[in-house]
């Protein structure tokens, strides 16, 4: 075997033992579990702005996702609604405070659904490659494609708010 066929198979192996240890890592059975509290609504500058308290009480970090759902009473669709968390990573124990921006004409009985997602391989991906500096689009062809896109299967749903 030529020097380089053997310097070729050392760098492959290493690769495969760091993905396999990875993979193993961050298929554990730790969960976080979510609580989301109604803090407040505001209209600030002509937008409704309503304030969630959430805390992880889990026993794993939580990645948060400015998005969330809004239900009203009554109907069976759920609304998109943009939010802003102030920390990316929920840690257990953590709370963090995230403001939800409100459709227009928001009126009516309602709850609010927090969407995160697990940490694991798949959420250090998305950081990596959508984060600051990162390499955004043009690594998306060195990525599995079962290792892309974060599913947000971490969520926390409020009672029932009436205003």
């Amino acid at each position: 075997m030529s020097k380089s066929n053997r310097k070729s198979l050392v760098i492959g192996l290493a690769v495969g033992v760091v993905l396999i240890v990875a993979l193993r890592y961050s298929s554990g059975a730790r969960n976080p579990k979510l609580s989301v509290t109604y803090l407040t609504r505001t209209n600030d500058s002509g937008r409704s702005i309503a304030q969630f308290g959430i805390t992880n009480l889990g026993d794993a970090a939580a990645i948060s996702w400015p998005q969330g759902r809004i239900e009203m009473f009554g109907q069976a669709q759920t609304v998109p609604v943009a939010c802003r968390p102030k920390l990316h990573r929920l840690l257990p124990g953590e709370g963090d405070v995230v403001q939800v921006f409100l459709p227009q004409g928001f009126q009516g009985r309602w709850r609010f659904t927090c969407l995160y997602a697990r940490e694991g391989i798949r959420s250090r991906i998305s950081d990596w490659q959508w984060g600051a500096g990162g390499p955004g689009p043009r690594a998306n062809r060195f990525i599995p494609s079962f290792l892309k896109g974060v599913p947000l299967d971490v969520n926390a749903t409020t009672d029932w708010i009436d205003e």
